[in-house]
């Protein structure tokens, strides 16, 4: 099986990014106009199953096979924060209108609220 997630920014910059998940221990953000990739995302220890922008497209949250979330500088591709603690995959991950939090869901049945 090959999953296969998309996610947009479209704000606050006028250029769109798109940054796409193919089963895939890294996430590869696209200007949405050229083509080009301008950032890859590494560090995850398992394919990366979801990924979400934050509100004010600042930031990137993914999901992992790894049992972890992640949450990225989305100028600079850097690490901002590991989020631990799901006994399974990382299957979903969101964040709240306020962009203050992120939500993640897991395989382990359980659904998690971090501070962002």
């Amino acid at each position: 099986m090959q999953r296969i997630g998309v996610a947009w920014r479209s704000r606050p910059r006028p250029r769109s990014h798109v940054s796409r998940v193919r089963v895939r221990v890294r996430v590869r953000i696209w200007d949405a106009t050229t083509g080009e990739v301008v950032r890859a995302l590494e560090g995850h220890g398992g394919y990366v199953l979801s990924v979400a922008w934050s509100p004010d497209g600042k930031r990137v949250a993914t999901g992992s096979w790894d049992y972890t979330a992640r949450i990225w500088d989305a100028t600079t591709g850097e690490l901002v924060r590991a989020l631990e603690g799901h006994g399974d995959y990382v299957e979903s991950v969101a964040w709240s209108p306020d962009g203050r939090r992120v939500a993640t869901a897991s395989w382990d049945k359980t659904a998690r609220i971090w501070d962002a």
